[in-house]
Formats: structure tokens, C-alpha cells, sequence
């Protein structure tokens, strides 16, 4: 173990041993000295400081030292697979420590991961730890197919993908996310298209443990308004567009409570969308993006066939300034623009076939009791929200007391017309009930 009279395998304060100093700094001609040192540990992973807790081949392959990692190879006993950082076990093995494959795959170093992947013994499915900038800290279980596709590495994917026995469908530690799954969350849509020309690969295989909770591919490309991947996967004949999450949510939804108008639009394009299917508390694509005031987007899906604009669901309701909310059942999405103040997507419902302005919720309120709810947030749009229901509801008003006038002139014209008949004719639930308060108090012929 001595050289020189030193201990080859000896730490310094930095917990770093000779040849993983030269494996780093990326010294081929230090790395073929030290391993000609009787008792060198090829293997040796420093465990006094985590900055340096990796194999001189993890950090050779991690940094792209190339040389440096065909020496290392090339070394009686080296283990190509062994962890470097990470939780340490009971037989001293880093459970989530970084991989050299995963090193090399995460980094982009092409030429590395080539001779990797010649290296005997190797295994393209080891998982190791990622550090994964959308959730900025570190995640476990992830193989180099894993990284790779969400770093963005085309042509290491492509690489992968080649390797005998690649499995493109294993799920990270953490939150279950799959190479296609991390892809398509980070927007690498050309490493999407090379995933889904991959024999099984699952399409709709969803997240279990995330915290949006069961998200597809198409699903999270959609809350993050990958519009490019989006694309490519609405393209993979196996895509299940109406896709639910663990709370009812379709990528419709998804991108409609985002405001991802072009995501909306292509996801509308798609065959056999379901344009009502929505949450589970009744909540639909409409009903969200209406609540949200994306009015581009309530657009969209107004012109969207067999669009329901009168689909009620419910909506968490808290006032300022009281802190505490609770929920309340059977709103219209015209209802919920109104109550959060959004004039243009107002404007738009009250101008949509078929809208039923003064439907009531569960308590019996109309839109106009829930905008009127909100006074005390006296802003220029809340007020004008009210003007605008005041004047629909002046108008609703006029033409329920024309249409209740014609049909008691009529009936006081016809003895042989039913006033059941006549009731049902009706236009409106609030005409039915004023023309039958009228004909209770109509005196008899």
C-alpha cells in the first residue's frame, strides 16, 4: 500500500485519494502512475467528505476526462458499476449514488458513455442520483437512459436506446417518473420522438408520486406548455388523450387551468377529445379557465363542438379579508368568472349559445349575487362585472314579463289551450314562476 514510503490510498483534507485527484483533473499520465503502485484501490470511494464521496471512474466519467476513464477500464478489478455519492447501506453500498454511466449520460460526454458501454459487465439499467433542475435538489433512482433524456441528450439517447437490454420504462425512486415522463416534462421533444420509436415503450405510462399526482407524458408536456412535445405525442398512435389524474384531470384541463392557449388548441384537434370531461367536483376544461380568466383560451373551447356551458362545479370561496374559505357546489363557469372579476371572459359566456345566466348554485345565488358577493374588492373590472350582470339582468327581466303577458293574452283568448301547456312554453325557469304567481292571481272567466 506504500509508495515511496506514502499510502496510496490515503485521504487529505478534502477526503480525496492521489487517484481520484488525477481522475478528476483529468491527468491520464498521474492516473497510470498511481495504479502501478502495489495496493492501489481502483475502487476507493472517500467517505469523509460528500463533495468527494464518488470512484475516481464516476468522476472521470462525470467530467468527461476520456483518457483518463480508458486507463481506469483498463485496471485489474474495476468496477464499472459501483455508486459514487449517496446514502450508504448496511454492506457499505451508495444506494442513490451517481453511477460512472449515469455520470457520463447526465453530462453529455458521448465519447465517454461509448466506452462505457463496451466496458464488460456493464449495466445500462443501474440506477443512481440526479441532481434535476425543475425540483432543484437531487433525486434517487435514476438509470442513464433517465438522465439523459432529461438533460436533453440526443445523441447519448440515442446510444442508450441502442444498448443490449435497455429498459425504457423504469420509474426513478422518488417520484416514479419514466425516461419519456422526464423528457417530456423538461420540453426535449426530439428526445420524446426517439423514446416513442422504442419497442414498448409506455405512452401512457403515468407518475405515481408526484405531486400533481398519476401525470401522463401528455399530461405534464401540457401543464408546462411544451407545446413542441405535446405535438410529437398527439402524433404516437397510443396516446390516451382523455388521460385522467388521481383527481379527474385530463391534459385538457391541465393546460386550460395553465392558460396554455396553443396546447388547448391542439389537444381540441385531437381525435376523440372529450371537451366536458373534467374533475371529479365537477369541475370542466371551461369551468377552470373561465375561474383563472384566460380568455383566450375560453375561446377556444367555446367554439369547441359539444362545448357545455352551464356545467356546474364547485368553487372554494373566500372573501377578504377573512382568512378562511370553504367550498360551495353547483357553480357556472359564468359564475366563477364573476365572482374572481374577470370581465372579457364574462363578456364572452354571456355571449355563448345556450349560456343560462341566472342558473342559481346550491345556496341560490346567480352569478350577479356572486359578483356583487366581492364588492368590497371595488376594482375597476369587479364593477364593471356587476354593471354588466345589471344590465343582462334588466334585459332577462323585460323579456320574462313579455314573454309571461303573450301567453296570458293568449290564454284569456283560448279557453281549449292548457295553462300547463302554456307554462311549458315557456322560455325560463323565472317566467314559469312569474306566470304562475300571475294566473293564480288572474280572476276567473
Amino acid at each position: 500500500m506504500m509508495m515511496g514510503g506514502t499510502d496510496v490510498n490515503e485521504v487529505d483534507r478534502q477526503g480525496r485519494t492521489p487517484l481520484l485527484c488525477a481522475s478528476i483533473t483529468g491527468n491520464a499520465a498521474m492516473v497510470r502512475l498511481v495504479l502501478s503502485a502495489p495496493g492501489i484501490d481502483v475502487n476507493l470511494r472517500p467517505l469523509r467528505n460528500d463533495e468527494y464521496e464518488g470512484t475516481p471512474l464516476s468522476w472521470a466519467s462525470w467530467e468527461g476526462n476520456l483518457e483518463v476513464v480508458k486507463v481506469l477500464l483498463a485496471a485489474p478489478g474495476i468496477d464499472v458499476n459501483r455508486r459514487g455519492w449517496g446514502h450508504v447501506d448496511g454492506d457499505g453500498e451508495h444506494n442513490y449514488g451517481i453511477t460512472p454511466l449515469c455520470g457520463a449520460s447526465g453530462s453529455g460526454h458521448l465519447e465517454v458513455v461509448k466506452v462505457l458501454l463496451a466496458a464488460p459487465g456493464i449495466d445500462v439499467n443501474r440506477t443512481g442520483a440526479h441532481w434535476v433542475d425543475y425540483v432543484s435538489d437531487w433525486e434517487h433512482g435514476w438509470t442513464p437512459l433517465m438522465v439523459a433524456s432529461v438533460e436533453g441528450h440526443v445523441e447519448v439517447v440515442k446510444l442508450l436506446l441502442a444498448a443490449p437490454g435497455v429498459d425504457v420504462n423504469l420509474r426513478t425512486a422518488d417520484y416514479e417518473n419514466t425516461p419519456l415522463f422526464a423528457a417530456s416534462r423538461a420540453g426535449h421533444a426530439e428526445v420524446v420522438r426517439l423514446l416513442l420509436g422504442a419497442p414498448g415503450v409506455g405512452v401512457n405510462q403515468a407518475n405515481l408520486l408526484d405531486y400533481f399526482g398519476e401525470l401522463t407524458p401528455l399530461s405534464v408536456a401540457s401543464n408546462w406548455g411544451r407545446l413542441e412535445v405535446v405535438k410529437v405525442l398527439l402524433a404516437a398512435p397510443e396516446v390516451d388523450v382523455n388521460r385522467v389524474n388521481n383527481d379527474g384531470e385530463t391534459p385538457l384541463y391541465i393546460a386550460s387551468e395553465e392558460g396554455h392557449a396553443e396546447v388547448v388548441k391542439l389537444l381540441l384537434a385531437a381525435p376523440g377529445i372529450d371537451v366536458n370531461l373534467g374533475r371529479r367536483n365537477g369541475r370542466t376544461p371551461l369551468w377552470v379557465a373561465s375561474k383563472e380568466g384566460h380568455s383566450e383560451v375560453v375561446k377556444l373551447l367555446l367554439a369547441a363542438p359539444g362545448i357545455d356551458v352551464n356545467r356546474v362545479g364547485d368553487m372554494w370561496v373566500r372573501i377578504p379579508p377573512v382568512r378562511e374559505g370553504h367550498w360551495e357546489e353547483g357553480w357556472t363557469p359564468l359564475m366563477a368568472a364573476s365572482f374572481e372579476g374577470h370581465l372579457e371572459v364574462m363578456k364572452q359566456l354571456l355571449a355563448a349559445p345556450g349560456i343560462r345566466v341566472f342558473l342559481e348554485s346550491a345556496d341560490g345565488e346567480t352569478a350577479l349575487d356572486h359578483a356583487r358577493s366581492r364588492a368590497g374588492d371595488a376594482t375597476a373590472n369587479r364593477r364593471a362585472v356587476v354593471s354588466l350582470l345589471e344590465e343582462e339582468e334588466v334585459v332577462d327581466v323585460k323579456r320574462t314579463y313579455a314573454a309571461v303577458l303573450l301567453t296570458l293574452v293568449r290564454l284569456s283568448k283560448s279557453r281549449s289551450w292548457s295553462s300547463d301547456v302554456a307554462m311549458h312554453a315557456l322560455p325560463s325557469e323565472r317566467a314559469k314562476a312569474l306566470a304562475a304567481r300571475m294566473r293564480d292571481a288572474w280572476p276567473a272567466a
